[in-house]
């Protein structure tokens, strides 16, 4: 995208580097852990929005140039998103597919992540946001395009964060939508590839919450499951859950469902919280709302997305790697061994 389309509020900056882990001890975790939570600090990219003209947007949640490439850059598309682009397997538009005009003012932040709720607390939500903080009043004027396929507990979200009224939801279907927009803005991330920029804060400290002061500040988060597309590579379950919750309870550290919350109760859960446990995941994710006083144990290490939200909240993290895994049915069947769970919860505990 042009650079003279881009409206800059803050020049990106170097983050701050990732506090080392709770525990680094072989019982627990290979060697490499270490040196990947450590590699988690970077560049943020810049924040910003771009404002474009007479522009094509596509179903897959992309503007495109006049040849039809998709338009992407630094401040509005992580590198995993950008790499998915250029997949032969990556989702086309239906053939036949036809250009239609949309002839008002509109704003796109959805990325193609719609299934997962940590891709609309990461990146779509903070980037509606910010186009509601580029645009001012004018805000209430766009159109904000929505996937069909996005949930209501993801539509409660944007309603949370920026105040979006039905009047502005434009709904589409993904596989053969094309779109003529006379004017387009196309907020940047909170982030760059998950390196979050300092005015993140502004986002995620103003949201408001449920302000209970019942919930629990130590608690564990039992993952229901795994992911019924075939298509996700990281599907996995673990296959002795039971018996880990059993003992984490026995510890007095209770089970806690945070999608049976409301968004607000969820930003006041993990607020106060002081102990975290999961698997790897989204959920883990609302770490982003705790203080630098909370600690995080995740089971699992997918990517440095979790050391990233540590590195800005200045957290303590323990990651506690598989002992057994084996792929069934497309599917990784872990498990994990509950004395170096128990070393990690010891060292989250005592810290």
């Amino acid at each position: 995208m042009a650079p003279n389309s881009f409206l800059r509020l803050a020049a990106g900056v170097e983050t701050a580097p990732t506090p080392p882990l709770l525990v680094n001890d072989p019982r627990v975790n290979p060697p490499e852990y270490e040196g990947w939570n450590r590699a988690a600090a970077g560049m943020s990219a810049d924040i910003g929005a771009f404002m474009l003209e007479n522009v094509l947007y596509d179903g897959r949640g992309f503007p495109r140039d006049a040849d039809g490439a998709a338009l992407i850059s630094a401040e509005t598309t992580p590198r995993y998103w950008a790499d998915a682009l250029g997949s032969d397997s990556y989702e086309t538009l239906l053939e036949g597919t036809r250009e239609e005009v949309l002839d008002r003012p509109a704003i796109a932040c959805i990325t193609p992540g719609l299934r997962a709720y940590g891709h609309w607390l990461l990146e779509i939500v903070p980037r509606l946001w910010l186009a509601r903080r580029v645009l001012g009043q004018a805000f209430a004027a766009h159109a904000v395009l929505v996937d069909e396929d996005a949930p209501d507990w993801a539509i409660a979200m944007m309603r949370h964060a920026v105040g979006l009224q039905d009047h502005q939801i434009v709904r589409y279907y993904r596989p053969s939508t094309l779109l003529r927009v006379k004017r387009l803005i196309i907020p940047g991330q909170l982030h760059g590839d998950f390196h979050f920029h300092p005015f993140a804060r502004t986002f995620y400290d103003g949201l408001m919450d449920a302000k209970r002061t019942d919930l629990p500040t130590v608690f564990h988060i039992p993952r229901p499951g795994h992911s019924a597309d075939p298509a996700d590579a990281n599907r996995r379950s673990c296959v002795n859950a039971d018996a880990l919750n059993a003992q984490m309870t026995a510890r007095g550290i209770p089970p806690l469902a945070p999608e049976k919350l409301s968004w607000p109760d969820q930003i006041a859960l993990f607020r106060n919280a002081r102990l975290v446990v999961g698997e790897f995941g989204s959920a883990l994710h609302n770490a982003i709302f705790a203080s630098p006083a909370a600690r995080v144990v995740s089971l699992g290490f997918l990517n440095d997305v979790q050391s990233k939200i540590t590195a800005f909240r200045d957290q303590r993290i323990a990651y506690v790697a598989p002992n057994t895994e084996r792929l069934e049915a497309g599917v990784r069947l872990q498990s994990y061994d509950p004395e170096a769970l128990d070393l990690a919860l010891d060292a989250a505990l005592s810290s």
